[in-house]
């Protein structure tokens, strides 16, 4: 009874041997089986982060229309506001023509007298205007923009931020505001107020 009992023993206490052996290979199995879930999904969230999410051509299309008002040449203009300045597009218009003049001066008087004008206004005046009238027009059509807006102390800066804010693609120097009824001025503020009145219509 002893040596049966006694060898019994190998047999009770080798059996929890293979299956602690077995239990292990079995985690490390499923440990590696994990591992190439994890590392087959990281590939998979890489290759995706790889797809374009922007059309390329759309935002080139919306960035091509946001200068549209701008002419194709590119060269600098020669004529007022663009001294010192190369980046500064040439403007298409005849701003030299006088027959462009008379058709600018009539759709200015056509629009002031349209929007009630305070003051006296006429198609000789609008000719060869003063400082005090051309600053007095100014601020009844950006007036327009925005309601309520008066004369500020020096205009002369104030004509050329407010039309760079407002996008006009010409540059006028304020240093040419100090002359601004001026044969060689007065045509190139002409037409910054036509261009803001086609804003407005």
């Amino acid at each position: 009874m002893r040596k049966s009992s006694f060898g019994g023993r190998p047999s009770i206490s080798g059996a929890p041997v293979r299956v602690l052996n077995e239990n292990a290979m079995n985690r490390g199995r499923a440990s590696s089986a994990s591992e190439d879930r994890l590392s087959y999904g990281s590939r998979m969230s890489l290759g995706r982060s790889k797809l374009p999410v922007l059309n390329p051509r759309k935002s080139t299309a919306s960035s091509s229309n946001a200068f549209s008002f701008l002419p194709k040449s590119g060269r600098p203009s020669s004529g007022i506001g663009v001294r010192g300045r190369t980046d500064t597009p040439k403007d298409p218009r005849p701003v030299s023509d006088k027959r462009f003049q008379a058709q600018c001066i009539k759709k200015l008087l056509e629009f002031l007298i349209s929007k009630n004008y305070p003051h006296p206004i006429s198609q000789t005046l609008l000719m060869s205007p003063n400082s005090k009238d051309v600053f007095k027009i100014f601020e009844f059509i950006y007036g327009k923009f925005s309601p309520g807006y008066k004369q500020v102390q020096k205009m002369e800066e104030e004509i050329p931020r407010i039309l760079k804010i407002l996008g006009y693609p010409f540059v006028i120097q304020k240093t040419h505001m100090f002359s601004v009824g001026s044969n060689h001025v007065w045509p190139h503020v002409l037409v910054a107020f036509i261009w803001m009145v086609d804003l407005l219509q």
